[in-house]
């Protein structure tokens, strides 16, 4: 049995480079399945958060995001503690909640699932006044991902660790003092400090291995400023999720953090660089939002 009797899927236009006909799918999987379902296309920034409001109002059971991570934040923003489930179609270059949840990258395998898809409670974070569902960051990922998000061409994996090579040799890390839950403070002048409420970043990057988006905490992995030959000795470590056993980095679970840092600057939300203030609160919002997922998964 259908688990829902509507869904409405809000898509990105521009996202990724592997939609193909991906209403195709969604009208071959459902049609006939006793479903009322739409396709809705975004149109400008924010507007997914519109939508997936106007769905929830409207009485749809699931509101699925078709596209990638900024997709994905953009359209969970409208359902946080709202009764309305959120779903996905992962069609970004990255997918970085995708690949945290298990859910397929392959459109038609991905929409096959949510018609049996459980209904689970899943933590946000929320980053001044910014909400993410992955990570959050404001030290090397922002820089990388102000670059990515404002250059041409081709995405994916490749280019992204072209770039981060690249602003590697530009990078200046800053002094930044974080102050944890009980008023533990963390003085570091970091290379990466990233807040984490699931592991990964995207594309298979596991910035923070125990990140878990339903403990009612965040992981703050925090990496010390390297030279070049050992942080690319990092790499291999961020693949298998062994980042934490290197020298220079130190992780952390709070509920909730204080970032200060000399002046505003990029921060990085879900994968997309936004400009961010000096002083950044950031706590962790359980049960925030309610997320379709295989029942065979655990978030």
């Amino acid at each position: 049995m259908n688990r829902f009797s509507s869904m409405c899927f809000i898509r990105n236009p521009l996202a990724g480079n592997r939609q193909g006909d991906v209403e195709a799918v969604i009208r071959g999987m459902l049609s006939g399945m006793g479903i009322v379902f739409e396709t809705v296309c975004t149109a400008y920034p924010g507007h997914g958060t519109v939508l997936a409001r106007k769905a929830a109002d409207e009485g749809f059971g699931l509101v699925v995001a078709v596209g990638g991570d900024g997709t994905l934040n953009e359209v969970g923003r409208g359902l946080v503690e709202r009764e309305t489930a959120l779903g996905l179609l992962p069609l970004g270059s990255g997918n970085a909640l995708a690949r945290a949840l298990g859910i397929s990258l392959d459109p038609a395998q991905a929409c096959r699932a949510l018609l049996q898809a459980d209904v689970r409670p899943m933590d946000v974070g929320r980053i001044g006044d910014k909400i993410f569902f992955s990570t959050a960051g404001v030290g090397l990922d922002a820089e990388v991902s102000w670059r990515y998000n404002n250059r041409s061409g081709r995405r994916g994996l490749l280019p992204y660790v072209a770039l981060t090579v690249e602003a590697f040799w530009s990078y200046t890390p800053k002094e930044v003092k974080v102050i944890l839950d009980g008023g533990a403070t963390v003085q570091t002048r970091p290379v990466i400090l990233t807040v984490a409420n699931t592991a990964q970043y995207g594309s298979g990057v596991i910035i923070a291995p125990g990140a878990r988006p339903d403990d009612g905490l965040l992981d703050l992995c925090v990496i010390e400023d390297v030279g070049l030959l050992r942080a690319l000795g990092y790499i291999p470590r961020l693949f298998t999720g062994t980042v934490d056993r290197m020298s220079g980095v130190r992780l952390f679970q709070t509920r909730t953090l204080r970032i200060v840092q000399p002046a505003p600057g990029p921060l990085q939300v879900d994968g997309e660089a936004v400009m961010g203030d000096a002083t950044l609160d950031v706590e962790a919002l359980p049960k925030a939002v309610r997320f379709a997922m295989s029942g065979n998964r655990e978030p």
